[in-house]
Order: C-alpha cells, then sequence, then structure tokens
C-alpha cells in the first residue's frame, strides 16, 4: 500500500478508526471496524482532491476496503473553519455531477450493468444516490452526496459533506 501510493504521488495524511458496511447492498446496520489509512493523491485535478483510504480490519488486519473519495471529509476536518471552501463547493454541482458520471460510465465499462440503485434524495436541499456492482470477491458502491445549500445547526455546526466516493468492500473474512 505504502510502496504503491508512492508511485502514485499520494501522501500519508491521516490515520483513523472507521466503520464500513460488511454488506453494503443488502445490510445497512452491520459494520466492520477499520483502522483506515488515508492518502492525498498530489496529482488529482478534481477539486477536493482524491483522497484513498485503505481500510484494514481493526482485528484481523486483513484489507477490508477500498475508498476513493473526492470530497473535504478526512479526520481532523472542522467544517466551521472550513466554511468558505463548502460554501465554494456548493455552487459546483455541474462539475461534481460531471466527475459523477464519467465514474459512472468507466465503472459500468468494467463491472456492466449495475445491480442496484438508491436515489435518497433529490430536491431543492440535496442530492443523494448509490450505485451498486457485485462480482465473487467485492461489492463496489458509487455514491455521490451533493448539499445544494449550507446546513448549520446551533451548537453543531455546519452538517455540509459534498462529495463523490468509491468504495470497493471485499467480501472474504
Amino acid at each position: 500500500m505504502f510502496e504503491s501510493e508512492k508511485n502514485q504521488n499520494g501522501t500519508l495524511i491521516n490515520t483513523s478508526n472507521f466503520g464500513i458496511l460488511k454488506s453494503p447492498i443488502d445490510n445497512d446496520v452491520d459494520i466492520i471496524w477499520t483502522k483506515a489509512y488515508i492518502f492525498q493523491r498530489a496529482d488529482d485535478n478534481f477539486d477536493p482532491k482524491l483522497h484513498v483510504w485503505y481500510h484494514f480490519d481493526q482485528k484481523t488486519e486483513i484489507l477490508k476496503g477500498i475508498k476513493y473519495y473526492w470530497g473535504l471529509y478526512n479526520p481532523s476536518l472542522n467544517p466551521s473553519r472550513n466554511r468558505r471552501k463548502i460554501e465554494q463547493l456548493t455552487k459546483q454541482a455541474n462539475r461534481f455531477f460531471e466527475k459523477y458520471f464519467l465514474l459512472q460510465s468507466q465503472l459500468e465499462d468494467l463491472y456492466g450493468k449495475p445491480v442496484k440503485v438508491k436515489l435518497l434524495a433529490d430536491d431543492e436541499d440535496s442530492f443523494i444516490k448509490s450505485i451498486y456492482w457485485e462480482d465473487n470477491e467485492k461489492i463496489i458502491c458509487l455514491s455521490i452526496r451533493f448539499d445544494r445549500k449550507i446546513k448549520e445547526i446551533p451548537l453543531i455546526g455546519i452538517l455540509n459533506d459534498p462529495h463523490i466516493e468509491i468504495l470497493a468492500t471485499f467480501k472474504y473474512n
């Protein structure tokens, strides 16, 4: 992982304990607790830059998932301190959707027709959608969350999280 990221101009920026769904197609409850190593790819030309999260099972240290993430969230993010950046991103729907549909097309070329599509929101506030593919080794989920307005809750702060991600969850135990 470290050598692969070095070859792709990736820099380790953080580690975090993080849960991922065991079977994201059909189970929104059961999670696997992982230790995630988070790399930022300097050569990515999308804003926000690509972060690659390698999720290792905390108990077995087996790689359980890899997430390709174009968004601001990382364990050290303080949304209130990044308000200006978040406000800028909420005005860039076209760029986010263009990237999302390009990734969808690339994944369809690799894996064929999706096995499931979930549209969770499409209104004046946000757009949230997930598309799933599955093979014998993994479940792949392409998802987008695009908040069209700043959501701020007193005493909690800003809740916006505009992002695109691809998460490959490996099936082996």
